[in-house]
């Protein structure tokens, strides 16, 4: 039986073993032995898949973007999170905030999560240059937490005055769908939005360029299918319901968000 190992991003032994789970669920609709492992950062994840180690991984946008573009991997499957739901990096800052529009941020102290995150980084200093603003000399400081329910927790906590993070908006009303404060206990009231940007590409699936497309189509496969047995792993680690096919050129809209974002 073919080997494949999946990778994830993961700090926490829950997701270690949820991912586990995930591997053996989908071992009897793909023929295939699935080995996982969680990785502590996306540069080990690069190098993992650089080297050999990893097949196949869940990659945020610009990191799936890296790998596309050293012709290491490719996206596979786009990671659906949200009925009908658009994904959107947003500004945001407590309700009873004095910041109400972009040139209030002056001086202020910002939460970013990493500089590989395009909701809650890249997008949002794209955004701002576009508008006038030199983010390097907007903040008076700047902070990068390592993940979203982070950013969402030290806004709502008052330890930074802004956050930059992904959410979730209905591209039919508008209305919030999923954003990390929600996830941290906050109400929908106790947060306001001052920039929002997108939507732009989610995560992905993305598989190393060297596999053979035998196997590519099995695992494919079964995730679109997305066994029952699979279903609640699914949510755990990845917060997905589903998996859709990546369509062509998913990544394009980066290439040059992510040359002007990062600097």
């Amino acid at each position: 039986m073919t080997t494949l190992s999946l990778g994830v991003v993961a700090g926490n032994e829950r997701t270690a073993d949820a991912l586990r789970e995930f591997g053996h669920a989908l071992e009897g609709s793909t023929g295939l032995s699935v080995e996982t492992c969680t990785l502590p950062d996306n540069e080990a994840l690069l190098a993992a898949i650089a080297a050999a180690e990893l097949d196949v991984a869940w990659a945020p946008p610009l990191v799936a973007l890296e790998l596309q573009q050293r012709q290491l991997a490719e996206p596979w499957l786009v990671v659906q999170r949200g009925f009908s739901a658009g994904y959107h990096s947003a500004l945001f800052v407590r309700a009873d905030s004095t910041l109400h529009e972009v040139a209030d941020l002056r001086s202020t102290r910002v939460a970013w999560v990493n500089r590989d995150s395009a909701s809650g980084f890249v997008a949002p200093r794209w955004r701002l240059r576009g508008l006038g603003y030199d983010p390097e000399a907007l903040f008076s400081e700047e902070r990068y937490l390592g993940n979203h329910l982070k950013v969402a927790e030290a806004v709502l906590a008052g330890d930074v005055d802004v956050g930059a993070t992904h959410i979730a908006v209905d591209p039919n009303t508008g209305q919030l769908r999923s954003a990390p404060w929600l996830e941290v206990g906050a109400d929908a009231r106790d947060v306001r939005v001052i920039v929002l940007i997108g939507p732009i590409p989610g995560d992905v699936i993305v598989g190393a360029s060297r596999l053979p497309v035998a196997t590519r189509q099995r695992f494919t496969a079964a995730l679109l299918a997305l066994p029952l047995a699979a279903r609640p792993y699914a949510e755990a680690v990845f917060q997905a319901h589903r998996f859709d096919p990546a369509p062509r050129g998913h990544l394009d809209l980066l290439r040059g968000l992510a040359r002007d974002g990062r600097r």
